[in-house]
């Protein structure tokens, strides 16, 4: 299978780095397993997603500061609580993007 873009995407010149270090953040699969478990919950802490994970919460700190550099999630602080949000917006970039691929035989 081939990919070919259906239209050439209309990117501004710092969308291609952006989208990279988006994709960056999101290839590992714990990473990926935090995103879909903020999705669904709508914000976690960083214990709570530790646990689920059954990591330690140091390991579950530094996935969600990666995501949270790339612009992935955002963090709201609540006295020493820091819950994680998913953005919407960088994900509809991408999503965006994405939809212009399209598939050739």
């Amino acid at each position: 299978m081939t990919l070919v873009w259906k239209a050439k995407p209309d990117l501004d010149p710092g969308a291609e780095e952006e989208f990279a270090t988006i994709f960056r953040a999101l290839g590992h699969k714990t990473r990926l397993h935090i995103v879909r478990t903020v999705l669904e919950r709508d914000r976690c802490l960083c214990g709570d997603l530790a646990q689920e994970l059954s990591i330690a919460q140091s390991t579950a700190s530094q996935h969600l500061r990666v995501l949270e550099e790339a612009g992935v999630l955002s963090a709201d602080a609540e006295g020493p609580r820091r819950w994680y949000r998913l953005r919407s917006e960088p994900i509809a970039r991408i999503r965006a993007y994405l939809a212009g691929l399209k598939s050739i035989s």
